[in-house]
C-alpha cells in the first residue's frame, strides 16, 4: 500500500514537498518490507533453506538498486538554476521512473492475495487451525498430508514433530501476560 502510494504520490507531483512526501510513503513501505519480508519468507521455508531464502531478500534489494541506477542512466543532469527548465526525455522519464514501483507492488499485491495467499503454519497454529496449518507444512516439504501417519517415515515424523514443537511454542505464548 505504501509502495503504491508513494509512487503514484511521486509520479504526480508538482513540487518538492509532493515529492518528499511521495518518497517518505515509499521509505515506510521499504522499511516495513525489509523487516516484514524476511520473516515471512523464514517462516514459510523449510528450516533447511530458511537462511539462503532470506539472503536472497537482500540479494534483490541489491539487484533492484542496480536497476534503478541503470534506469537511471538516460537522463540529463538536473536544471542547475531557476530559470532552467528539463527537455526532451526528461520532461516525463522520471515520472515514470518514480511511477514504476507501483506496477510491482500491484502485482505483488495480487500474487499474495489471489495466486498464493499462504498463511504461515505458525500463524495457523495460532488460530487452531492443525490441519491447515499440517497441510502448508507438508506442502513447504513438498510432500502431500498422508492418509496414516507413519512416524517410521523419518521426513513425516520430523514434520510432525515440528508441528508439535509450533504448538507446544503458540500454547507457551498465550500463557505469557500482555
Amino acid at each position: 500500500v505504501y509502495f503504491g502510494a508513494g509512487a503514484v504520490i511521486c509520479a504526480l507531483s508538482q513540487g518538492v514537498g509532493t515529492l518528499i512526501v511521495g518518497r517518505f510513503a515509499s521509505g515506510l513501505g521499504l522499511g516495513i518490507s525489509a523487516i516484514a519480508t524476511p520473516m515471512f519468507v523464514a517462516e514459510i521455508s523449510p528450516r533447511e533453506r530458511r537462511g539462503s531464502n532470506c539472503a536472497m531478500h537482500g540479494v534483490f534489494i541489491t539487484l533492484g538498486i542496480l536497476a534503478s541506477i541503470a534506469f537511471g542512466i538516460p537522463q540529463s543532469p538536473p536544471p542547475s538554476g531557476l530559470g532552467e527548465t528539463l527537455a526532451g526525455l526528461d520532461v516525463w522519464y522520471w515520472r515514470g521512473l518514480l511511477g514504476f514501483p507501483l506496477i510491482v507492488s500491484v502485482i505483488q499485491a495480487l500474487f499474495f492475495f489471489f495466486v498464493c495467499p499462504v498463511d504461515p503454519p505458525s500463524l495457523l497454529v495460532a488460530r487452531g487451525e492443525m490441519k491447515m496449518a499440517r497441510s502448508v507444512l507438508y506442502r513447504t516439504y513438498g510432500m502431500e498430508v498422508p492418509e496414516k501417519m507413519d512416524l517410521n517415515n523419518k521426513r513425516q515424523a520430523a514434520l510432525e514433530f515440528q508441528l508439535r514443537d509450533l504448538k507446544e511454542a503458540v500454547d507457551t505464548a498465550k500463557t505469557i501476560p500482555r
